[in-house]
């Protein structure tokens, strides 16, 4: 991966205005189809670069643009594969040697990865001054833990509301170590390597018992304290299936309003969502 000075001005396509703000070299093997029926066929490519919004491959499979397609991404050392949905924004032809298969060098706007919409979680991280996304999240990391020296903690926490126009919330048990007796958003620490969606429907899972998908970035903010920074990530999610269970952690939910919230005790860290939500009701 290099620094982010390779590019510092949007792409466009003569027809579509397409963002690849700060592309990064990766170099991966990525699968594709046009057809997401089964069997569909499959033809294979190499990732060259990708971007908050997008990638590029390079394929001998010749497309057109506003091609639909539905890609794997195949992740290096290991054997995870990342589920993309995208559309076929530009496709030049490489440059080949004569006599050689041809090539082409294709652009990627990814819509959807894994199965979260990626326009909703494009955000401008101020801190480190990049434009960041779902899909670079769950391709490179955190931005944090790439560029920063040191460690820090992770937090997720998923702001999810009923048809009603409640929230779910959760008070830490009292013998909680940390903000006992406090209420938060379910959530928790991401594992070392985990993605930002997979810890937050992992912590989902254990705490509340709840599927749920993530849809959109609320906000990101780092809280401060002398043992550690912890970079917190809130989104807003999506029940997909169950009912509330608690696991020990908690000793109490319950779906509150906005201005029920802010009359209770919250741990310190998520004040700020609190104030958000309310701004932005």
């Amino acid at each position: 991966m290099t620094t982010p000075e390779q590019r510092k001005h949007l792409r466009f396509d003569t027809d579509v205005k397409v963002h690849f703000h700060v592309p990064y070299n990766f170099r991966t093997e990525v699968d594709f189809a046009l057809n997401e029926k089964f069997p569909a066929e499959k033809y294979i490519g190499f990732s060259k670069n990708i971007s908050a919004y997008g990638l590029c491959f390079e394929a001998n499979k010749e497309l057109k643009i506003g091609d639909n397609l539905w890609l794997e991404m195949h992740l290096p050392d290991t054997k995870e594969i990342i589920y993309m949905q995208g559309v076929a924004r530009w496709c030049q032809l490489s440059v080949v040697a004569p006599e050689t298969p041809k090539m082409f060098l294709v652009g990627v706007e990814v819509k959807v990865v894994d199965g979260v919409d990626v326009e909703q979680t494009v955000y401008y991280d101020q801190k480190y001054g990049v434009v960041w996304s779902e899909l670079l999240e769950r391709v490179l990391g955190s931005y944090a833990q790439l560029f920063r020296k040191g460690s820090s903690v992770t937090v997720l926490r998923g702001v999810l509301r009923d048809d009603k126009g409640r929230y779910l919330m959760v008070r830490r048990s009292s013998l909680s170590k940390t903000w006992p007796s406090k209420w938060e958003f379910p959530g928790g620490k991401a594992d070392p390597g985990e993605h930002a969606s997979a810890a937050l429907k992992r912590e989902f899972r254990e705490e509340v018992a709840l599927e749920i998908i993530p849809r959109k970035r609320l906000m990101d903010f780092t809280y401060e304290r002398p043992q550690g920074d912890i970079e917190y990530k809130i989104f807003f999610v999506e029940r997909e299936s169950g009912e509330p269970v608690l696991s020990d952690e908690h000793d109490e939910f319950g779906w509150f309003t906005i201005d029920e919230m802010q009359e209770l005790d919250v741990s310190t860290p998520l004040h700020d969502v609190v104030a958000r939500l309310k701004k932005d009701q």
